[in-house]
């Protein structure tokens, strides 16, 4: 009888991954995959997101300790099987394991995988090289809003900006801006955050948030620096509502903030963005960024300090959480894998031709999604 239970598990498996890898195939179509998240999502994520967003807890952690439990059970009863020389019984369940890895994989692909060969988003960002002078010109606009914006934010004794919503409103405000972004490209979902009872774990692995497509859940990380908070929640309601990328959940969570109305929203985005600006300047005219830099907020420098303290202090499985996601956003079709989280731009080095100051020529080929939507947004004042 377990000769036959193995062979069944054996076709059941062969069949899951001829699914798997028809889907995986399809993704690659940037019209298929754009109705199959629209028209699947809008379902699967309505229906399971209105069961997971009515419990308080993250059954997308109990299922990751369960799991955990599972694999140490599996092991210890492998061995077990092995001593007593039990082959039959030891294969049989180990294929019984690779089945069950399997339906996890197919799940996820049905559910979330897809949705990484989307097309792009639906915004307008700058695609056009602009003179140094703009750039300077963008750049200051964009410091006086930063320096406004970081005076109406409400802080601590310590300094540090206070969250001044819980987390289903801060989750409302954010969905209510991505309704006002027009077309129908998102699904029509409504993601609520949960915080994440093992928040330890994700700092020490440098994760801020996640998305569990399969159970439509958003985990937060409670702990992280509360400047970083909406731009987060902002990037993991955007897995939700359907963008899979990192770097255009990483784009669309800046859009969204830093056009919103609301002061800790505006405040977020820039504490996120804004290097990206310092680093255009820099390149741009090194003396201009250098007396730029000075007339920053110095409760908005503070906050920088804070956040790099933050994450400098959590590192124990920085490399763990790296590796494992590298690994994950690989498989789903993102070659640069976690590099797809930094906003870069495209420069070119002349090492043979050096400026004034010693150092190599470097000419942009291209700006970084940031710098694109900032430029946008001083075009449009």
């Amino acid at each position: 009888m377990k000769l036959i239970s193995i062979i069944a598990k054996g076709i059941s498996i062969a069949v899951m991954v001829v699914i798997i890898v028809i889907l995986t195939a399809l993704k690659s179509n940037t019209g298929f995959s754009d109705w199959y998240t629209k028209a699947f999502g809008n379902f699967y994520n309505n229906w399971m997101g209105g069961i997971t967003n009515n419990i308080s807890f993250s059954l997308f952690e109990l299922l990751v300790a369960i799991a955990i439990l599972l694999i140490i059970y599996t092991i210890v009863m492998l061995i077990i099987k092995l001593i007593k020389f039990k082959w039959i019984s030891a294969i049989n369940q180990a294929v019984s394991v690779v089945c069950l890895v399997v339906f996890v994989s197919l799940y996820y692909t049905i559910t979330g995988s897809v949705a990484y060969g989307r097309s792009e988003l639906p915004i307008d960002i700058n695609t056009e090289k602009v003179s140094s002078q703009e750039i300077k010109q963008m750049s200051e606009y964009h410091l006086k809003l930063f320096n406004e914006v970081s005076k109406k934010v409400t802080r601590d004794d310590n300094g540090l900006v206070i969250n001044p919503y819980s987390n289903d409103e801060l989750s409302e405000i954010i969905n209510k801006e991505f309704d006002k972004i027009e077309g129908d490209y998102f699904i029509d979902y409504q993601p609520k955050v949960k915080n994440a009872f093992f928040s330890w774990f994700m700092s020490q692995m440098h994760i801020t948030g996640n998305f569990f497509a399969p159970t439509v859940e958003i985990s937060i990380n409670k702990d992280i620096p509360i400047a970083e908070a909406a731009f987060c929640y902002a990037h993991e309601i955007a897995h939700a509502k359907g963008v899979a990328r990192e770097d255009d959940a990483n784009l669309i969570a800046a859009y969204v903030t830093l056009n919103s109305d609301d002061p800790f929203l505006q405040y977020s985005a820039y504490f996120e963005v804004f290097s990206s600006i310092k680093e255009l300047l820099s390149i741009t005219d090194y003396n201009y960024y250098t007396d730029f830099s000075s007339r920053i907020d110095s409760a908005i420098t503070k906050e920088w300090d804070n956040s790099n303290s933050f994450w400098s202090h959590n590192k124990f499985l920085n490399d763990v959480g790296s590796f494992f996601n590298n690994v994950y956003l690989n498989l789903q079709g993102q070659s640069e894998g976690t590099s797809a989280y930094v906003d870069n731009m495209n420069v070119s080095i002349d090492e043979n031709n050096l400026d004034e100051n010693g150092n190599p020529e470097i000419t942009i080929n291209e700006y970084s999604n940031y710098q694109k939507l900032l430029i946008k947004n001083y075009k449009n004042r």
